[in-house]
């Protein structure tokens, strides 16, 4: 048995590197989480967002760096 990663686009599983299997054979595929996107442009714009949200909702408190760190962490899409 191998494994053998793919990701999903169009409609269709497509293996993230060279598969050599020899002879057709069947296969059956696990679909896992979706990985969250590390960018850092989209880290920044969800350390906003959580900037925003506290300030809107909790003004008296200050907005640690320690926790906006988590962001982009432990964000799930």
């Amino acid at each position: 048995m191998q494994v053998i990663n793919v990701r999903y686009q169009d409609g269709v599983f497509i293996p993230l590197g060279q598969v050599n299997i020899g002879e057709v054979h069947e296969a059956v595929v696990v679909v896992s989480e979706k990985k969250a996107e590390k960018s850092k442009e989209l880290t920044q714009f969800y350390r906003q967002k959580a900037r925003q949200y506290f300030k809107d909702n909790f003004p008296e408190l200050e907005v640690s760096e320690d926790i906006l760190g988590l962001v982009g962490i432990l964000n799930k899409h």
